[in-house]
């Protein structure tokens, strides 16, 4: 092979470019301390980098989120603090107002320090964090409390997780949540009054029955059927009014018998407001349940304390089954396909096989069943109803599979209507998902997009007084008409409502050192995936100026190497 003096000059200034490329990159790695400067470098460790620094990014995001509750809640617990301290002191000044010995100029005195007590307290309960109120719930742009200490708006809580209620919840990592303010309700009430339905019939009698204050037993009111008399006692200690007496609505006619009793038995019920309401009424004990819908009660809802409503409505879906897939749908033997929360129930045609129907066994997809119709005869000549059992066994079937669209829905045929109820405690929020399927093209009402299961919601309506201003008029009036025995029995009243913000006080507490700790456990792990990227990203900089020191001695014998290698030319010995 001949070699010739251009291939030698060639082949020496690719080997010297190769060596001046790794001198190059030693140059950069000692220049910037990184062992990668571009995805070249290593692939899989600047793969491995991108993802902790979007943890590092997102765990600073949650540092921040942390850092932000915490600050909102030292706030918070500021306000609890400072009510606890007047509460406190109107319970000094009640004990001492108690006294058979005080003079009018000292009741005026201790009047006049309640009342300006009463003025802070409504001034904390409007208590603003970075200018939200804190204890208006989701309201934050609204004062919870004006100045005669009714409430300006409408609060609500639920036990559901699923339920939209006004408590805040702060993300403190991808599978970490924390409620961190409290409604203004829970501090402010030192009593809690259950909601009380009662379902009307106008066929036949019904009762209704509200508890005693003081829990000693309840006040039973039977309406009777085809009766016009006015409210009577009875000799059981029962009362009951005629359901003709002055042709009144259901609500109507038992806000106005109420209204007499409580002349005679006096404040131990309490006072309430009646209304008609709507219930969808589920009975778990067939397979599937079983649904009567829309059924009318009585709705029984207290003032003057924290509403507590308990109730099991199901969320049921329900349309018409004749009415939407009619005998023209299946005309020219073309079977419709019915949909429901993204569950596919597939009809295709055999006309080889008998007459009737066969649903695919076990389905083969979580969210798609087949049933093959048999039979020569047209799809017209049947009736969409013939089909409406196996519609209703085959989404059954696909309900019992995990991660089914339908997973623990049941499911019901009755007549022509085919009943979809929703899974327990699914709340609102999921059924509007759940109910956005359609058989093929019904709309769900919304009365039906209600809760199943337990629920228990706490609320409270705006335009109330609230229970520790009320307890301050009541204080007030003893005080100033001279009644110290009142008084004096008001102190266990007081002490409900110290204790009510003492509750209060403690779960911000809890809460509190919670955040603190998430907030030390996120420190810790931003600095552990810091250390971790710094191990791949990093270079070792003894072991880069070594290496650099190399390729530089390399670099310039390969210059020295390549002085000798190029020959003379004719020019040199011309001159």
């Amino acid at each position: 092979m001949r070699i010739t003096n251009n291939m030698m000059v060639q082949t020496m200034m690719r080997n010297l470019n190769r060596n001046m490329l790794r001198l190059n990159d030693k140059q950069i790695q000692h220049s910037t301390g990184k062992r990668i400067n571009k995805p070249s470098d290593d692939p899989l460790g600047i793969s491995k980098s991108l993802r902790l620094r979007t943890d590092i990014s997102v765990m600073n995001q949650y540092k921040r989120n942390a850092e932000d509750a915490y600050s909102f809640m030292d706030n918070t617990e500021t306000a609890l603090i400072n009510m606890l301290e007047g509460m406190q002191r109107v319970r000094e000044l009640a004990v001492q107002a108690s006294s058979e010995t005080l003079t009018q100029e000292e009741t005026i005195k201790i009047d006049a320090e309640i009342s300006e007590i009463r003025k802070q307290l409504i001034d904390l309960a409007n208590y603003t964090y970075s200018g939200k109120n804190v204890f208006s719930g989701k309201k934050t742009d609204q004062p919870l409390l004006d100045q005669y200490g009714n409430y300006l708006v409408d609060l609500m809580k639920s036990q559901d997780p699923n339920v939209l209620d006004d408590k805040w919840d702060f993300e403190m990592s991808t599978r970490e949540k924390i409620q961190v303010n409290s409604l203004g309700f829970e501090i402010f009430e030192a009593e809690e009054r259950e909601v009380v339905y009662a379902p009307t019939d106008a066929a036949a009698d019904w009762t209704l029955e509200l508890p005693y204050r003081d829990g000693s037993g309840s006040l039973s009111l039977t309406v009777v059927n085809g009766n016009g008399d006015g409210p009577e006692k009875q000799a059981d200690g029962t009362w009951t009014v005629g359901a003709n007496w002055g042709a009144l609505s259901a609500d109507e006619l038992i806000t106005t018998a109420m209204k007499e009793i409580g002349e005679i038995t006096g404040p131990v019920l309490g006072e309430y407001r009646f209304e008609l309401t709507q219930r969808n009424e589920l009975d778990t004990s067939t397979d599937p349940p079983t649904v009567s819908a829309n059924v009318e009660y009585l709705k029984a809802i207290p003032l003057n304390a924290t509403i507590v409503d308990e109730y099991a409505t199901p969320a049921v879906w329900e349309a018409s089954y004749t009415a939407d897939i009619t005998e023209a749908s299946f005309g020219g033997n073309t079977p419709p396909t019915i949909v429901f929360n993204g569950v596919e129930v597939v009809f295709l045609r055999d006309e080889s096989a008998p007459a009737g129907y066969e649903i695919e066994d076990p389905p083969t997809d979580k969210n798609r069943i087949t049933i093959t119709l048999g039979g020569a005869a047209p799809l017209a000549d049947q009736t969409p109803t013939d089909y409406l059992p196996a519609v209703e066994t085959a989404l059954r079937a696909l309900s019992d599979i995990r991660g089914s669209g339908v997973e623990g829905f049941r499911f019901n045929a009755v007549g022509g209507t085919l009943q979809a109820v929703a899974p327990e405690r699914s709340g609102t929020v999921h059924n509007k998902a759940y109910f956005a399927g359609t058989v093929p093209s019904v709309t769900p009402r919304a009365d039906q997009l209600a809760i199943q299961g337990a629920s228990v919601i706490r609320y409270i309506e705006a335009g109330q007084k609230a229970g520790l201003f009320q307890m301050f008029d009541k204080l007030e009036a003893n005080l100033l008409d001279g009644k110290q025995e009142d008084i004096s029995n008001m102190l266990n009243l007081i002490d409900a409502h110290i204790n009510a913000i003492l509750t209060v006080r403690s779960e911000v507490g809890a809460k509190t050192n919670r955040v603190e700790l998430i907030v030390n456990r996120i420190e810790d792990d931003t600095l552990n995936y810091r250390d971790l990227m710094s191990k791949i990203e990093d270079a070792d900089m003894a072991q880069v100026i070594i290496e650099l020191m190399n390729e530089e001695n390399v670099y310039r014998s390969a210059l020295a190497v390549g002085a000798r290698i190029i020959q003379p030319t004719l020019l040199d010995f011309l001159r």
